[in-house]
């Protein structure tokens, strides 16, 4: 009867190994995709969210997806394992991050920009995640105008001109995929945010920019207020259709921040990827990811 029931547990993992094409999936996300192709890794992730019964109508939001890429990509440990198996759970696979990419911040400018992370999803479609953060209130402490005495709770003030986030496209080959969706997730670190869905460029085969106008938040009034800052965190998310499997390219973040008298004069979109000029260099800066993430 031993032997039997041996027999019959070792044909159940045959099985299951053949269904899910042989693969590992003990954590789900396998150990080895970044080695598969696109069209292999969306193979692998169908079949094991047909195994799971997992549909996109029973899965997360587009926009609760982006949270928890941003949670993700700045977390470490546990905590980021975490963040992924909430992703997996609800039908969503990390193809290539941060995770697996070598110096991927960049400091400059006292931001922090993480790799872009290629993920798959349940809804049969790709999506390119690239955001970054300020590395404290200090970096961002002189940019902002101040209150005048008491002001009330809610209060805003603009801190310069616009400000934009964006993942910059180059070294493109294959069929450009259809763009889905797009939006940039922006939030000041103390429970606000806010969503952007109108990229500036029309022409999204060399990525996607947003603009959006930063602005300090009254959080308590008094004559000692406490303030937030609406751009602390920053991202943007350009979602592509099944095609993405056959398209390749290199990608990587970026960042314009402007203030008191700067404001964003132009935005240049080609073959380069994405540009962005400041009226006043003394009031302006762009940053970009150090490392650029190939898909």
């Amino acid at each position: 009867m031993k032997t039997k029931l041996l027999s019959i547990l070792s044909g159940i993992s045959l099985i299951t190994s053949l269904f899910l094409g042989g693969i590992s999936v003990g954590a789900e996300q396998p150990a080895d995709a970044s080695q598969m192709s696109k069209v292999e890794f969306a193979e692998y992730c169908d079949r094991l969210n047909a195994q799971k019964g997992r549909q996109r109508s029973a899965g997360l939001t587009d926009e609760e997806v982006t949270k928890l890429l941003y949670n993700y990509s700045f977390s470490t440990g546990d905590t980021k394992q975490s963040y992924e198996k909430q992703l997996n759970d609800a039908g969503f696979y990390i193809y290539k991050s941060s995770e697996n990419s070598i110096s991927t911040r960049s400091t400059s400018n006292k931001v922090e920009l993480e790799a872009c992370s290629i993920v798959y999803g349940s809804d049969k479609n790709w999506r390119i995640y690239g955001g970054g953060s300020w590395l404290s209130y200090l970096g961002y402490k002189h940019d902002l105008p101040g209150f005048a005495w008491f002001p009330s709770v809610g209060d805003k003030k603009n801190v310069g001109g616009l400000d934009a986030v964006g993942i910059t496209i180059v070294n493109q080959s294959g069929t450009t995929p259809d763009l889905v969706r797009a939006f940039a997730y922006i939030h000041d670190d103390h429970g606000h945010e806010e969503y952007y869905y109108n990229a500036a460029n029309e022409n999204h085969k060399d990525g996607v920019i947003f603009e959006y106008q930063d602005y300090q938040r009254c959080l308590t009034s008094g004559f000692t207020y406490t303030s937030s800052y609406m751009g602390h965190g920053f991202s943007a998310t350009a979602i592509y259709d099944s095609s993405f499997a056959k398209w390749n390219g290199q990608c990587r973040p970026m960042y314009t921040h402007t203030w008191d008298k700067g404001n964003i004069s132009g935005i240049t979109v080609g073959n380069s990827g994405i540009s962005v000029s400041v009226n006043n260099k003394d009031y302006g800066w762009t940053s970009y990811g150090t490392k650029t993430v190939s898909f």
